[in-house]
Formats: structure tokens, sequence, C-alpha cells
């Protein structure tokens, strides 16, 4: 199974990590700040990608577009983190995989 979507922190966050979104034909989502500065910075842009925007730009507005990317983010952020626990989603029941999806999506923590 490839990997598809690869979810990090904002210190991943640079335009050369954003350059091997390409070459490794995979998703990046790197959250450029915290869920609350991006909740403040008020309404997503609308309209055509300005010319000439950094790929570090580029990904912020896309956050800025968050709903479903948050989602994703939040699903790609579980599989990682139960992962490094050792466990695999089949692993765990219904109930652990819904709460660590809420803890995820309210806090990006999985405690």
């Amino acid at each position: 199974m490839a990997i598809a979507i690869v979810a990090a922190d904002p210190g991943y966050l640079s335009d050369n990590n954003l350059a091997l979104e390409e070459e490794l034909e995979v998703e990046l989502l790197i959250a450029t700040k915290s869920r609350r500065q991006t909740a403040q910075n008020g309404k997503p842009p609308r309209g055509r990608i300005p010319h000439g925007l950094s790929r570090t730009q580029l990904m912020e507005r896309k956050w800025k577009r968050a709903g479903e990317l948050e989602r994703r983010w939040a699903e790609a952020e579980w599989v990682r983190r139960s992962k490094s626990r050792g466990l695999l989603p089949q692993d765990c029941s219904d109930e652990e995989r819904e709460r660590f999806k809420i803890a995820a999506t309210r806090n990006g923590s999985g405690s």
C-alpha cells in the first residue's frame, strides 16, 4: 500500500520539504500555524490563486480553506501516531478510534 497523505507539524514547513510533494507523489498536509491562529485570521481566501506565491504561502492558503482538510489531517495524524505506538487502526475498537480523532481535531494531540 502506497502512502497518499503525509501529515506534519509546523516545524517541517519549508519550501524544500514542500517541493518533495511532487517528487514523492504524495499530498502533504503540513500545519502552518496553530489552529487557534488560523481561526483568528478571518475568512478563507476566495478567487484565483495569485501568481508568484511561495510553496509555504500556498500551504497557508490551503489551510485557510480548512474544513475537509482538518478532517483528513486528523485521520492521517491518527494513523501516524497509532503506528508509532505499535497500533494499527484495525487493532483498535471503534470507540478508541473515534476518541482519538476527536482529540486530534480539538488540539492536535492524540492523548
